[in-house]
Order: C-alpha cells, then sequence, then structure tokens
C-alpha cells in the first residue's frame, strides 16, 4: 500500500525521479537480471506497507510458475518503453514541451475529470516535477506561471488541475 518513488541520485547529487509505484505493483524487478547493485532509491511518498521477497526464492517462484515469470517480463518491457520515452524527450524536447507532455500523461494515469478540468489525483512539489523531466525548480516554476497564466493549468501548492487538456498537449 501506499505511492513509492523510484528514483536515481547523481555523483553531484542531482534526482532523477524514474517512475512512481501504485499500490499494488511490483518494483525492484530488475534485481533479477542485473549482476551488481543497483543505484536506484525507492522512496515512500506516503504511509507504505512493501513486502519484499529474497532474489533467490522469488526466482524460484518465477521458475515454478511460467504465467508470473512472463508477466515480470511484459512488466520490463513496459518499464522499459517508459524510460526509452523519457530519453527521447530529454534528448528531443525543450524544457516547456516536457514538462506539458509530463502533465498530459500524469492526467491520463492519474486525473479524475471534472466540471473544471481534470484534477490530479497525485500530489507533486516543483521539485518532483523537475526531477521527472530532468529541469531546475526554479525553470519548473517559470513554465508552471506561463501555464496558469495561458488557462492551460490552475495550482496551489502540490495540487494540480489540467484545465485545457488539448492546449497543453499541443505544446508538446
Amino acid at each position: 500500500s501506499g505511492r513509492v518513488k523510484i528514483s536515481r541520485i547523481t555523483p553531484d547529487g542531482h534526482e532523477l525521479t524514474l517512475d512512481f509505484i501504485e499500490p499494488g505493483e511490483l518494483f525492484g524487478e530488475m534485481a533479477l537480471v542485473e549482476e551488481e547493485a543497483s543505484d536506484t532509491v525507492a522512496e515512500p511518498l506516503e504511509d507504505a506497507i512493501l513486502c519484499t521477497i529474497p532474489l533467490e526464492e522469488f526466482r524460484r517462484l518465477l521458475m515454478a510458475r511460467p504465467e508470473l515469470a512472463f508477466r515480470v517480463t511484459k512488466l520490463i518491457g513496459l518499464r522499459r518503453r517508459q524510460i526509452e520515452s523519457r530519453i527521447e524527450d530529454l534528448a528531443f524536447r525543450d524544457i516547456p514541451a516536457r514538462l506539458a507532455r509530463l502533465l498530459v500523461n500524469l492526467a491520463e494515469e492519474y486525473g479524475v475529470a471534472d466540471s473544471q478540468g481534470i484534477q490530479l489525483r497525485i500530489r507533486l512539489s516543483q521539485r518532483e516535477l523537475a526531477h521527472l523531466i530532468g529541469a531546475s525548480r526554479e525553470r519548473v516554476n517559470q513554465i508552471l506561471i506561463a501555464l496558469r497564466q495561458q488557462g492551460l493549468i490552475e495550482y496551489a501548492g502540490r495540487s494540480l488541475r489540467i484545465r485545457d487538456r488539448a492546449g497543453l498537449a499541443r505544446l508538446t
């Protein structure tokens, strides 16, 4: 239970958020194929209860249950595609386009439509948004102000509402 943030911290202290794990989801699956310990960090964003499975036990379980092994393989493939998409964003999109794309994606995954737009159920700080797109918090703040002035979003603290999803999508 609880939401968990998966990130990497560079040697110079910069953080890049890789994903958010929702209640009931599996994470740490790359330990099945990695020879060395990972520099990936899992941090609960709220009260969380986690279940851990020792690596060798998990491997035995996958050998005994091929359908489970197939599901884990699909999960690894899905997460790889998500990471590749993020790399493309970092390489080919400017920061405003990356932030707009992130907000559109968050609206699809965590949004609840109401009469005023799409309210995000996930509450992220400007620093967390910056870590998701490889930018500074200050730059994210400037872009959020501009998006609010254009009537595309509204926000207060960590609460964010997409007012014009189509307009935001055009910026990506």
